[in-house]
């Protein structure tokens, strides 16, 4: 999984910095010399690219496109039709590359590949810090990705007796790695709290890549598009009929921020929820009490999962275990009713948040589970 995270998490980055090498400016030749192959994987949920080299090239990108892209299903779709650098490549002397694109939507894709052809004389262009003077591009391949056939989870006993604040549990499942026809994968949850009658859990890693709010509009938790899905989709996802009959429905408090002014409108009552600004600097789930520190508990890393709905990985910064870190959001209002608080990826925390509609954040469930 860490392969897949660096890779993807380049080419996050190059999304949101340099708005795509597929859409670049630079002068683009084909070239009948550098043909590429697609084969299928996963029961057609994955491909393989493979393809030569080109003479003068030092770098390579495999570039996408395509309305059924989940990569792109929070982009506009004049967005969702240009291409956009999959993974990146550089040239270490091999005749062939390839690169595995695992987890893709159902929809049709058309691949090609673009080389970096470096003339030192006239290399005006930089990307990844390559210099290069020449775009080449393969000829274009069209791919049809079917809907995933996932394998059915089982019910399963828990016991929680022995369990203390801190430790990391499973409970529920859901797509991590991924690939799609291996089945969901356990959610891991750090227990932040325990009583005799319940624990509160967040999960270890980011899940998923959902906006806070699909339109950027004053919003509170109460109306926001995230706290629908965690209720309804991810909840009937995630967890078999007796697991959902173990997580408390809980009134869940939405202060105001206090530090801009804004109101963090009612409280709700949920199953699934995220943490708010007073949860992540709360020293007795295990955080540092100030937002301006830096605080290992509080770096996260996304699943492959996330990542290919477009998560976006800090490959500058890791968590304890040497996963690349990533934005999750936090419930409470920003320095405005259209922002949301965040996390960072380096664990600091964004009081004055972003705006809800961003598309490339983590989403932490965290919820009360019954011990009773």
């Amino acid at each position: 999984m860490r392969l897949f995270q660096k890779v993807l998490a380049i080419v996050l980055i190059t999304v949101m910095v340099l708005g795509g090498l597929g859409n670049s400016q630079t002068p683009a030749a084909e070239t009948s010399a550098m043909k590429i192959s697609v084969k299928y994987m996963n029961d057609k949920t994955g491909i393989k690219v493979s393809f030569n080299k080109t003479d003068g090239a030092e770098a390579y990108a495999i570039c996408i496109k395509g309305y059924g892209d989940s990569y792109l299903k929070y982009f506009t779709d004049s967005e969702k039709d240009n291409w956009r650098d999959l993974i990146y490549l550089k040239d270490d002397g091999s005749k062939t590359y390839s690169g595995t694109i695992n987890g893709l939507a159902k929809g049709t894709y058309k691949i090609k590949v673009v080389a970096l052809v470096t003339d030192y004389e006239f290399a005006n262009y930089s990307y990844e810090g390559i210099p290069y003077s020449e775009v080449r591009e393969s000829k274009e391949k069209t791919v049809k990705i079917k809907a995933a056939k996932l394998k059915a989870t089982g019910d399963r006993a828990y016991d929680f007796s022995e369990t203390k604040v801190g430790d990391i549990i499973a409970f529920g499942s859901y797509e991590q790695d991924g690939i799609m026809t291996n089945g969901k994968e356990e959610i891991e949850w750090i227990v932040l709290s325990k009583t005799k009658s319940n624990m509160l859990v967040v999960s270890k890693y980011a899940l998923d890549c959902i906006p806070y709010n699909n339109k950027n509009a004053d919003i509170t938790w109460e109306g926001c598009t995230l706290r629908k899905w965690l209720n309804s989709n991810f909840f009937k996802t995630a967890f078999t009929k007796s697991e959902r009959k173990m997580i408390e429905k809980t009134k869940i408090e939405n202060a105001d921020n206090d530090q801009y002014g804004i109101e963090g409108g009612n409280d709700t009552k949920d199953r699934v929820f995220i943490l708010s600004l007073d949860d992540v600097i709360n020293t007795e789930y295990g955080f540092c009490d100030d937002y301006d520190e830096y605080d290992m508990a509080r770096k996260c890393a996304p699943t492959t999962y996330a990542i290919t709905n477009g998560c976006w990985s800090d490959v500058s910064t890791e968590t304890a275990e040497g996963l690349y870190t990533c934005y999750w959001w936090v419930r409470s209002p920003g320095l405005a009713s259209s922002n949301a608080a965040v996390v960072s990826s380096e664990s600091d925390v964004y009081s004055s948040g972003r705006s809800v509609s961003w598309f490339n954040f983590g989403v932490r469930p965290a919820l009360y589970i019954s011990l009773e």
